[in-house]
């Protein structure tokens, strides 16, 4: 996930030196929101189409074995569009 770094200056403990230890999603209520229309313009591609779309994909398979073994590993979900800032928490030490 790539937040910016407009906010990111925003939050006065990073502007103090310290360091970023987490970055979480509420993909939860993210995807109750989209669900329920409150949040528009978002779309989530949950994981089982995210491999689909490789496993679909005309890239050499070579790139499309590694796509799908970095993907797999690490569970994607791809967010379409700007996430809210309240469904985003920042932990800094």
């Amino acid at each position: 996930m790539v937040l910016s770094p407009a906010k990111l200056w925003k939050n006065k403990s990073l502007k103090e030196g310290k360091i970023i230890s987490r970055v979480t999603l509420d993909l939860d209520k993210i995807r109750a929101d989209v669900a329920s229309g409150d949040l528009k313009g978002v779309g989530v591609i949950e994981h089982d189409e995210v491999l689909e779309g490789i496993r679909n994909s005309d890239v050499p398979p070579g790139v499309k074995t590694y796509l799908l073994n970095c993907a797999t590993g690490d569970k994607e979900v791809l967010v379409k569009s700007l996430i809210p800032s309240c469904f985003i928490q920042v932990k800094v030490r």
